[in-house]
């Protein structure tokens, strides 16, 4: 081991060793992180190599400054000594970016494995930076780091911070939090919306649907899932405040609120825009970050004597009731100067007992861009919502306006085998248009009472419309089968249904497996027709790679194109395959899991579906009867059965 590093030390000649471009910056600190890796994993590193090591840490330095004083652009250096990192910062965050430009990346790194690149020998010295990740330090300042939240702290993984990886790299110049692109009001609501929807499901006060990966918390030590939630939401109302021509826009310039008041009034909008009662105190402080919400606190942010109360932005529906149980909600001054679409061009849709219970709502992050689609099937996509861009780039002025389009509906029928992406590529419309989407729940919408399931759809309907949701109606043979073969109850279902599918001015998405079942007058309403096959071997390249779990390492005699040329998988199927491929590798009982080709190949082998032959039914000849041989036909057998006929 020591004559092995001893030869790289030497290896790496100074006069030979020049930075010229971000490139070989990242490659030569690479090079010394890992070596740094190596002598610090060795039980006892030769002095030379130590020796060696810190006068390469101190060449690379002078030749960084030197790149620098040059003109080279280089992001990391110039990010670092804007912000003041020091030697041990620099390098836990070099070696989390590296990790994170990396292909073979598992997502991120250990406590230990950071400890290695950064040569921390010693308890003390992993606690040290421990402490830098876990409670205080110049990196959680910046926020510049995530973790992945695991219970067991020694498993826990920490990366760089997405947005920063790119202007980390190898692009020019220093980091800078993306900006959303602006747009007309309606879009940049939507926006808002959007972000405030995402953050809502991490609320405390709710189930929290926790997301894998959390930023550090501003203020302590740990590390706060809604923080990111938080970020997006308030990069949504800058993008709002800087374009000044909208309502909304004018007053967020003009009032200067500060980031608590900003992340309430962007949930009371987001209350408003979905037709709610108002939003919970407590939930408003804790979205707001205000830790161990007391009354005193909840009167200070959202009492009389609040910034938002006092601009009359925001009231009390509930005064009755004590401080934290409090419900909020934008007043009507708010509502017609700040949000006058709502009040003017949406109305609100009847509610019932059941109403709430006959369709899903949720939001997609999901583009066509990440759909793998056939070439034609992905330009008829883009051409059917060509028309839904243009309008929403109008506003919604233009839901009557015929245009170009003739109309604001649009039907699409997405047809095909299962597992072909239908349903996902419906999720990816929603998500191309930026908007929410409305699931409708066949289970819920039929029921006991004779004309309540007609009911039911009429406000599914009316709900996707106020809202401007997708919606999706999957598996439509199961409602809009052909008339002639249903029961009376059942054709009721369908007139209600087919009229309106014929008044609704919105984005309806239809899927099915049995596009012969569906009633021909469905033909005239459906404006694109789209066949989704099974995917041809290009197509499965990409799945392959599409679906690949994104923590667990592959082993490096994985081959996509020979899986995508031996087995004729869906996409489904490809994400099943690699299920099974991955509780084979944890069967083995391994340190880290590595699927091998053969748990991939056993895998994708027990998804492909065997033949089906048809089964003969009734009184079929025999087994014995087709194993014996045919008997001999001789002129006289032949006269004789013509006789007998």
């Amino acid at each position: 081991m020591s004559e092995t590093l001893c030869w790289q030390l030497k290896k790496l000649d100074p006069r030979t060793l020049r930075i010229a471009s971000a490139h070989d910056f990242l490659d030569t600190w690479g090079a010394f992180l890992g070596l740094n890796s190596s002598l610090t994993r060795a039980e006892n590193p030769p002095e030379e190599a130590v020796e060696g090591r810190d006068r390469l840490e101190a060449l690379l330095d002078a030749r960084t400054s030197e790149a620098q004083a040059k003109g080279v652009t280089l992001p990391f250096a110039e990010f670092a000594r804007a912000n003041g990192l020091d030697r041990t910062d620099r390098l836990v965050l070099l070696a989390l970016l590296l990790d994170a430009l990396s292909p073979k990346s598992r997502g991120g790194l250990t406590l230990a494995e950071i400890a290695d690149a950064c040569g921390a020998v010693g308890t003390e010295a992993i606690q040290s930076i421990r402490g830098r990740l876990e409670i205080e330090g110049a990196l959680r300042d910046l926020s510049v780091v995530e973790c992945d939240q695991d219970l067991p702290r020694l498993k826990r993984l920490y990366r760089v911070a997405p947005r920063f990886v790119g202007p980390l790299g190898t692009q020019e110049g220093p980091p800078a939090r993306p900006r959303l692109t602006r747009g007309d009001q309606i879009e940049a609501i939507t926006r808002l919306v959007t972000s405030a929807a995402r953050l809502y499901k991490v609320s405390s006060t709710t189930q929290p649907e926790l997301p894998l990966w959390a930023p550090p918390r501003r203020r302590g030590p740990g590390w706060d899932p809604q923080e990111e939630g938080r970020r997006e939401l308030l990069e949504a109302m800058e993008t709002i405040a800087r374009d000044a021509t909208t309502p909304l826009g004018k007053a967020l310039c003009a009032w200067r609120f500060s980031r608590a008041d900003s992340l309430i009034l962007g949930m009371l909008v987001h209350s408003e825009y979905f037709f709610e009662r108002g939003e919970a105190a407590a939930m408003l402080l804790d979205i707001a970050g205000i830790e161990k919400p007391s009354a005193e606190t909840a009167e200070t942010c959202l009492g009389t004597g609040s910034c938002l109360q006092k601009e009359g932005l925001m009231e009390d529906c509930t005064p009755n009731l004590p401080a934290l149980r409090k419900k909020l909600r934008l007043t009507e001054k708010a509502r017609t100067t700040l949000l006058p679409f709502l009040a003017s061009d949406v109305s609100e849709p009847e509610t019932g007992a059941d109403s709430a219970a006959t369709w899903d709502e949720g939001s997609s992050s999901t583009s066509l861009a990440d759909v793998v689609l056939a070439p034609e099937v992905r330009e008829a996509l883009l051409d059917a919502l060509a028309f839904e861009k243009l309008a929403d780039q109008s506003g919604p002025g233009r839901a009557s306006d015929g245009g170009a389009g003739g109309g604001r509906r649009t039907v699409l029928l997405l047809y095909g085998p299962p597992g072909t992406g239908k349903t996902h590529t419906a999720r990816a419309i929603a998500g191309e248009l930026t908007r929410g989407l409305c699931q409708l729940r066949l289970d819920k919408v039929i029921s006991k009472w004779v004309g309540e399931a007609e009911k039911n759809l009429v406000r599914a309907f009316r709900h996707a419309q106020a809202r401007r949701f997708v919606l999706l109606l999957d598996e439509a043979d199961s409602v809009l089968e052909d008339r002639d073969r249903l029961a009376e109850w059942h054709v009721s279902l369908t007139n209600q249904l087919l009229q309106e599918i014929e008044r609704f001015e919105g984005v309806l998405v239809l899927t099915t497996n049995r596009v012969d079942s569906l009633d021909p007058a469905l033909d005239r309403r459906v404006n694109f027709r789209l066949e989704l096959q099974p995917p041809d071997e290009a197509m499965r390249v990409a799945l392959w790679q599409l679906h690949k779990p994104a923590r667990i390492v592959l082993g490096p005699e994985v081959d996509f194109q020979k899986l995508a040329r031996e087995f004729e998988l869906t996409g489904s199927g490809i994400a099943t395959a690699y299920d099974v491929a991955l509780r084979k590798a944890v069967r083995r009982g391994e340190p880290e899991p590595v699927i091998r080709m053969t748990d991939l190949e056993s895998a994708a082998r027990s998804r492909v579906m065997p033949s089906r032959s048809r089964r003969v039914l009734g009184f079929g000849p025999s087994p014995l009867a087709t194993s014996m041989p045919a008997p001999r036909v001789t002129p006289a057998t032949a006269e004789r059965g013509t006789r007998a006929a």
